[in-house]
């Protein structure tokens, strides 16, 4: 099975993230990508995951090298084209192994030099499961929520998704 990925938008004054390609009522929100992914995800399939999210989330992978050589975060900031949230939406994902678990883990790393929070969504049992595993195993762990709007949801209410000089 060949993957495929997309960009996601709201239905206005929904709670329905759908393809910003093929939905044209959709919209963008402001300072968040939402990226989908179908698929899975293992040692055979994560550098081209990688690729297709950097692609579609428009940032150069040569912006990420040049924000790990900023002397400050504030330096680093501006690298983030206008992205402040980045949710990766599980739904269409059948597996994750360990190393695509690692591949989040260094895409969270690679987002977090240019100030961008990393998120994951709608991961099935299955993925969720994995995702457990993972963190029992010593690896780091990632906020997953239920569904890509509650992470919209959280973002907003924590005003993540505002231009703030706040770094963690």
């Amino acid at each position: 099975l060949k993957s495929y990925c997309s960009m996601l938008g709201q239905v206005p004054n929904t709670d329905i993230y759908v393809d910003l390609k093929t939905h044209k009522n959709a919209i963008q929100l402001e300072n968040i990508k939402i990226f989908r992914y179908s698929g899975s995800i293992n040692f055979a399939t994560s550098s081209g995951f990688k690729k297709n999210l950097f692609d579609n989330i428009g940032i150069d992978h040569r912006v990420i090298r040049r924000a790990s050589l900023c002397e400050s975060h504030s330096e680093a900031r501006g690298f983030g084209n206008g992205i402040r949230i980045l949710i990766i939406d599980l739904s269409s994902v059948a597996h994750i192994d360990m190393s695509g678990y690692r591949t989040f883990i260094e895409i969270r790393n690679e987002m977090k030099l240019i100030d961008v929070k990393v998120y994951l969504a709608n991961a099935s049992d299955c993925v969720y499961d994995s995702l457990i595993r993972a963190t029992k195993l010593g690896l780091p762990f990632f906020e997953c929520f239920s569904t890509v709007h509650d992470a919209v949801l959280y973002t907003q209410c924590r005003n993540e998704n505002k231009d703030y000089h706040r770094f963690q």
